[in-house]
């Protein structure tokens, strides 16, 4: 290894009053300062990286020395699970080619009717809204859709008793995190207390499911049928904490993710009225009728706006690894055991890359302005052998909704008071998104 040369530094100090609620925002600006590679001093070995000649050397290039593990891996593991997002080695390479046949192409394709059954039922209820001008939240409800599309996508069951108690133990276990740098798990605070038993409801329900599924005969084509499959065989490295955690590591960024793109959309369409004004051209051209699988590739603007929206609010703003052995990033040296945030919030926000970076502009997104563009310069689903596994279908159910959702209303934002990000699990709206609804066409 050559002579050690050590990245731009910045302080400890400077960095843990912004954590989680501004972790994006301090990292970018940082990041302008110093460059795409930095070391946060007066901590552990901790580096944040954002240029994307550097990102893909940590995410394709050289895997095996930077993987998914370390203390900030295991804070996820409470919301998240101990599923497919942090296996690593062997489990991983195995888990994810019994998984991948469940997010084919051809696969997703096939849930299309029913997300638009599921928004339609939505937008129905809206209605009521509608015609007494009420004001509407919009958060829970575009949460509640996502999440029960993803228990039928993913369990073939409706869980829409249990989306209220769902929804409440990933909110909690999303604030928990604000605190885990400071107090370890089994201090008994009251955010601990609410989400352990909200994480004992929902795991009681995933063993009902389990039990249930196991004893059927006819058993549904899903991820959980699946899964009980592999673990039922004699070389199964398959335990049940592996299949309770891919469970719940499926269903809370499933939702998490196509959930939270769509509210920046629609917030950022709020605000841009004249981008607004370009969706409703597009979706007039179905005529009324929900968009088909065929229809898509029309509808580009919408897809722009969605591609647009996760670069400026990627649902995974940063993306952990940890050194297996000393190595070399670029020119820098980097301990063995060091931990690595790859910044997508950073990344997506370039200047060198995306001029004008915090403008809100889908033609980026044109087939003309992609051209020349570096891919490791736009990573919303991770990139390299551990790309997001269902990032297709997130891009499809964003997709569709944003179309449905404009097809019937146009929305009013009822404050124009920015609304603040949240940097936890997911890059999250902190305040509700508030909003009257005018019916297209009245």
């Amino acid at each position: 290894m050559s002579k050690k040369k050590t990245p731009p530094v910045i302080q400890f100090t400077d960095v843990l009053g912004q954590l989680p609620e501004g972790s994006g925002d301090v990292l970018e600006l940082y990041m302008l300062k110093k460059g795409g590679l930095v070391k946060v001093s007066g901590s552990e070995e901790l580096y944040i990286v954002s240029d994307p000649v550097y990102i893909q050397q940590v995410m394709q290039k050289d895997t095996e020395t930077y993987q998914r593990r370390g203390r900030y891996v295991d804070y996820l593991l409470r919301v998240l699970g101990r599923g497919l997002v942090v296996h690593n080695g062997s489990l991983w390479r195995n888990q994810r080619k019994r998984i991948q046949p469940q997010f084919h192409p051809k696969r997703i394709y096939s849930f299309i009717p029913l997300i638009i059954a599921e928004t339609k039922q939505l937008l129905d209820r809206w209605e009521v809204a509608a015609q007494k001008n009420k004001t509407l939240s919009l958060n829970d409800d575009i949460m509640g859709l996502v999440l029960n599309m993803a228990t039928h996508i993913l369990f073939s069951k409706d869980f829409s008793g249990e989306i209220a108690n769902t929804l409440n133990a990933v909110k909690i276990g999303n604030r928990m995190l604000r605190y885990k740098f400071i107090l370890p798990d089994w201090v008994p605070t009251p955010a601990n207390i609410r989400f352990k038993r909200a994480l004992k409801r929902l795991h009681h329900n995933f063993r009902e499911l389990i039990t249930e599924r196991s004893a059927a005969t006819n058993k549904p084509d899903d991820l959980l049928s699946l899964l009980l499959e592999a673990q039922q065989q004699a070389d199964s490295d398959i335990t049940d904490e592996v299949l309770m955690g891919e469970m719940q590591t499926f269903l809370v960024t499933g939702h998490e993710t196509t959930g939270n793109t769509l509210l920046w959309a629609l917030y950022e369409l709020c605000r841009h009225p004249e981008i607004a004004e370009k969706v409703y051209t597009e979706v007039d051209t179905l005529n009324g009728r929900a968009p088909e699988l065929a229809d898509l590739d029309s509808l580009p603007y919408c897809r722009m706006v969605i591609e647009e929206t996760l670069r400026l609010y990627p649902p995974l703003w940063a993306l952990i690894r940890q050194t297996m052995c000393e190595t070399e990033l670029g020119d820098y040296y980097i301990p063995s055991e060091a931990n690595l945030f790859v910044s997508t919030y950073a990344a997506h926000r370039n200047p060198d890359y995306w001029p004008e970076p915090h403008r809100f502009d889908p033609e980026r997104f044109s087939d003309e302005n992609k051209q020349g563009r570096s891919k490791f310069a736009y990573i919303p689903f991770g990139i390299g052998p551990r790309v997001c596994i269902a990032g297709g279908l997130a891009m499809l159910q964003a997709h569709i909704i944003l179309v449905m959702i404009a097809q019937r209303y146009r929305l009013l934002i009822q404050s124009f008071n920015p609304v603040n990000k949240d940097f936890f699990v997911t890059l999250k709206p902190r305040e509700q998104i508030k909003v009257k609804l005018l019916r297209r066409g009245s």
